[in-house]
């Protein structure tokens, strides 16, 4: 599994676009549900019961922590929202 980052300004436009960054989840279970983006962060729940928050600009992961969210996620600004 690959998460993959295209600029913003590209992302309106049609394909093909050049990804920014990828990042590898190969050692991950598959996503829960699909990512959501908030702030400057890209948030993945994986089936494992993890949340994995990675940069927008890099790719690099921020932060993770044990939650698997009961529905799909949203965001509003810089904030996401989980029901778990």
């Amino acid at each position: 599994m690959m998460v993959i980052a295209v600029p913003s300004a590209m992302a309106s436009q049609q394909l093909p676009n050049l990804p920014r960054w990828t990042v590898a989840l190969s050692t991950a279970p598959a996503p829960a549900t699909a990512p959501v983006a908030a702030g400057d962060l890209l948030v993945v729940p994986l089936q494992s019961g993890t949340l994995s928050a990675h940069r927008v600009s890099d790719g690099r992961a921020v932060w993770s922590v044990d939650l698997l969210p009961a529905w799909p996620m949203t965001a509003d600004g810089d904030r996401v929202y989980v029901v778990a």
